[in-house]
């Protein structure tokens, strides 16, 4: 029978990881988590979750306090200003506290801690910073990375171009944020550097944010993200006016783009077309049904109508999950 340093080694101390390693020792089996950060918790408590929830939070309180909540509340300020640095040492003060909090948990239940990255030797043995460890089973909780863009180099130490943790540690409040991706991520961090006073911009591939996410809450997120885009003037009677007059293209694809770009204004489009180009017109609420087309000579000019969206229940979503303002 063969004999092994350890009957579990885990690879990766993240959630699935750490978890994983604590319990199996407590179960009774020798078990050993390799790491090769400095610290144990993977990314959710290291760049992820921890970090970013601390900065929504500040962030959250720093625009309560700036944009005149607090007053509604009878609670008066002077003039307010931003620390950038005490903000970002509390993040790193929080991350600090949770991760030293597993430490504590792998040496009371004696799971022990093998620094390093490993890699595979065969199927029961692996090479963490250069010494050979067995084990007569090997869980792999190595986590994701971030997906690379073709011809796109990232330096978080220049903080230019960064990635999501990059995006955690800036050293000054940008002027202009682009966010790649209308993910959850992307739309945290946007949400944490506008409320500190950038210019965001998210550009998304798909047709709608936060891809892979329920429908229902997709668009009553739509509806608080476009309480954002008023509040940074991004909705202008300029830009509705536009968008309105869009909604009259041939083209389907570009009335769709039109329809949600007044959504995320915040309206929503009472009579609208299925063909305009045709006068096929649908009737009050979008009905599925078109309405008779008016005669060929007909000289009507199409103007849909508008009426404001209710974004109460979006909000209470969003606060829910703690993605927007």
């Amino acid at each position: 029978m063969a004999e092994y340093d350890y009957d579990l080694l885990v690879i990766g101390a993240g959630p699935g990881g750490y978890v994983a390693a604590i319990r199996a020792a407590q179960l009774g089996l020798k078990t050993a988590c390799a790491e090769g950060r400095e610290t144990l918790g993977g990314t959710c408590l290291n760049v992820g979750c921890i970090p970013s929830k601390a900065l929504l939070h500040g962030s959250e309180k720093f625009d309560e306090a700036k944009n005149g909540t607090f007053a509604t509340y009878g609670i008066k300020t002077g003039e307010v200003t931003l620390d950038l640095d005490a903000m970002l040492a509390q993040k790193a003060d929080s991350v600090k506290g949770l991760t030293g909090g597993i430490e504590f948990l792998f040496k009371k239940n004696k799971v022990t801690w093998l620094k390093g990255y490993a890699s595979f030797e065969d199927a029961h043995t692996v090479t963490v910073n250069g010494e050979k460890v067995t084990a007569k089973n090997v869980v792999i909780a190595t986590g994701s990375s971030v997906t690379p863009l073709p011809g796109v180099t990232v330096d978080n130490d220049a903080g230019v171009i960064v990635d999501s943790t990059g995006a955690l540690s800036l050293k000054k409040v940008p002027e202009h944020l682009v966010v790649i991706g209308g993910g959850v991520i992307g739309l945290e961090l946007g949400s944490v550097w506008r409320r500190l006073g950038a210019k965001v911009t998210v550009i998304e591939f798909l047709d709608q944010l936060l891809p892979g996410m329920d429908g229902d809450v997709r668009k009553e997120a739509a509806d608080e993200i476009g309480d954002q885009l008023r509040k940074n003037c991004c909705c202008s009677k300029e830009v509705v006016a536009a968008l309105t007059t869009a909604l009259a293209d041939c083209d389907r694809g570009v009335r769709r783009q039109a329809k949600e770009g007044l959504e995320a204004c915040g309206f929503e489009v009472v009579d609208g077309c299925c063909n305009p180009c045709k006068k096929r017109c649908c009737g009050p609420g979008n009905s599925a049904e078109p309405s008779p087309a008016p005669p060929s000579e007909s000289k009507a000019v199409y103007s849909p109508r508008l009426r404001r969206r209710s974004s109460s229940q979006g909000r209470r979503l969003a606060s829910l999950f703690g993605l927007f303002d």
